[in-house]
């Protein structure tokens, strides 16, 4: 599934997604030790995508457990039972969900801008929960990462021809690099120094798909995937950024620089 965390320069900071919950638990086993690790006391912000179980079944026990100041999610509403849970523990906690679309803005970091770019918001909602995730880019200086959650072609194409700012330093692979994603003009317009693929080893779904990773490599983007590297971690200072994974080779730390063109 997938999950990040953001920490800011001049404090504060935002989880998006909180990965798998169910039997193996992300939030509860992995997110929750990962925060307290990380001196984290609260989070600030935190972003609902869709309501998928590999993006949002973490965040039931995290949010149970975590002092959660704000909360962010999509629009439109499907039915599912890890939503359920999820509401129920919300409700618990005296906490209320704020739905968000197109153009809106997560505002209070100083020297970071947030903004959301999907779903546009105002029509009917898609028959695809992907395909109103919530996408959302942070920008700090130079650097722009890319959180594209899971949306699919249909989604990207309305991006496109919305004439959105795409272009980013980092992408969030969409869909966990799923042949149904990440069509070549929306990699283009977005054309990453980075992209990251967060995928668990032998999925049931073949992810990432062969067709993706070629799209990545002839794009010249460098990809890094969880489920060879484990977690990827990434610094900045505006400027240039630097990336390492937990295992393999790419543990060893890259530096790129934002302004950089290939």
């Amino acid at each position: 599934g997938d999950c990040a965390y953001l920490e800011f320069p001049h404090g504060g900071n935002m989880l998006v997604d909180g990965g798998e919950g169910g039997f193996w638990d992300c939030g509860g086993r992995v997110v929750l030790p990962f925060l307290r690790h990380a001196g984290a006391r609260r989070l600030d912000a935190v972003i609902i995508s869709h309501p998928h179980d590999d993006h949002m079944g973490g965040l039931v026990q995290v949010v149970e457990q975590f002092p959660v100041f704000s909360l962010f999610e999509q629009p439109c509403r499907y039915p599912s039972l890890v939503y359920s849970e999820l509401c129920a523990v919300l409700d618990r906690r005296g906490l209320e969900a704020r739905p968000l679309s197109r153009g809106a803005r997560i505002e209070g970091y100083e020297g970071v801008e947030i903004l959301v770019l999907n779903p546009p918001g105002g029509g009917p909602c898609p028959d695809d929960a992907n395909d109103s995730s919530l996408v959302v880019a942070v920008r700090y200086g130079d650097v722009r990462f890319l959180f594209s959650a899971d949306v699919g072609r249909e989604a990207e194409e309305e991006m496109l021809s919305a004439g959105l700012p795409l272009e980013s330093t980092v992408l969030k692979v969409p869909h966990h690099g799923g042949r149904s994603s990440l069509g070549r003009g929306f990699l283009r317009a977005v054309s990453p120094r980075v992209a990251v693929i967060s995928v668990g080893g032998w999925n049931r779904f073949g992810h990432p798909s062969r067709q993706t990773l070629g799209k990545l490599e002839s794009s010249g983007a460098a990809v890094y995937r969880t489920d060879l590297g484990g977690a990827v971690m990434m610094r900045t200072d505006g400027r240039q950024l630097w990336v390492r994974t937990m295992l393999g080779e790419t543990a060893q730390e890259r530096c790129f620089r934002a302004d950089a063109r290939r």
